[in-house]
């Protein structure tokens, strides 16, 4: 995700490009910042390795150790290997390089 600071006091930006997926409208960003609860409480620029995590993703992981703790993370990780490298070749689609350069 690509997110931008604006200040009350600037104007709010019609679109911002990201550099190979296109542009994002405004209502993308609020769309994003929506799904993001820390994204209401924090001005957050540590993304490299720790970026607020949207709801979405929160949910997906409990629902994830929830399954783990029935069935083992093995059989879990398992059953889910297909869903798992589909994101890696859509991340590296958005960026323009290939699945196996993503880590």
């Amino acid at each position: 995700f690509f997110f931008v600071l604006v200040m009350p006091s600037e104007p709010e930006p019609s679109a911002i490009c990201a550099p190979t997926c296109g542009v994002f409208t405004t209502e993308d960003l609020r769309r994003l910042r929506d799904d993001t609860p820390g994204a209401q409480q924090v001005v957050h620029f540590n993304n490299a390795g720790a970026a607020l995590q949207p709801s979405s993703v929160t949910q997906a992981m409990v629902e994830h150790l929830q399954e783990e703790s029935l069935t083992g993370g093995y059989e879990a990780a398992a059953k889910h290997r297909s869903r798992q490298m589909s994101t890696y070749t859509t991340l590296a689609r958005l960026i323009g390089a290939d699945a196996s350069e993503i880590a």
